[in-house]
């Protein structure tokens, strides 16, 4: 064989090698990330899932059928703007309000990050889960900000009406 033929044959090998490389890389890059994926997924779980959201979900129902009737919105925003401290409202304020909504606000930022699918969201929690959000959750988070004097934010209602949207239209 000449050299030419001996350098195609070597180039053609070092090719197909680096094509079953790059091949490989991109296949346990993709593996890493669908394990990263679940891991947060899985943590999202435990988190909504936990004794600790459980009761604070409570607190928030609780506080909704103690205003059934009223305007509970209203109500939360007026209690706050007194700014008693130790009123039922700051406690609820401080604690279950601040800890539920975070959740949510977490789900919403990694879904619009890409890290976690929506649509897995939505059929994991279900839409008790995303009601809950959208007629207990947002209402108080919306009440605490018109207290505080800013304005609302509709990023998260946004997010979970589309997502009640998706998980009624399964």
């Amino acid at each position: 064989m000449n050299s030419v033929a001996i350098q195609t044959v070597t180039t053609v090998i070092l090719a197909v090698l680096t094509a079953i490389y790059v091949l490989l890389v991109y296949v346990q890059g993709r593996d890493h990330w669908r394990s990263a994926r679940a891991s947060l997924l899985d943590g999202l779980l435990r988190e909504y899932f936990s004794a600790e959201m459980g009761a604070a979900i409570k607190a928030l129902r609780d506080w909704r059928q103690r205003y059934e009737g009223h305007n509970f919105e209203s109500d939360f925003a007026t209690a706050l703007s007194a700014r008693e401290p130790y009123s039922d409202a700051a406690k609820l304020d401080e604690g279950p309000r601040r800890h539920v909504s975070q959740f949510y606000t977490r789900l919403r930022v990694l879904c619009d990050a890409g890290l976690v699918e929506s649509k897995l969201i939505g059929n994991t929690l279900g839409h008790e889960a995303v009601d809950f959000f959208l007629n207990t959750v947002d209402p108080l988070d919306r009440a605490q900000r018109t207290a505080y004097g800013r304005p609302p934010s509709d990023k998260n209602r946004r997010f979970f009406e589309r997502l009640l949207e998706q998980i009624r239209g399964n």
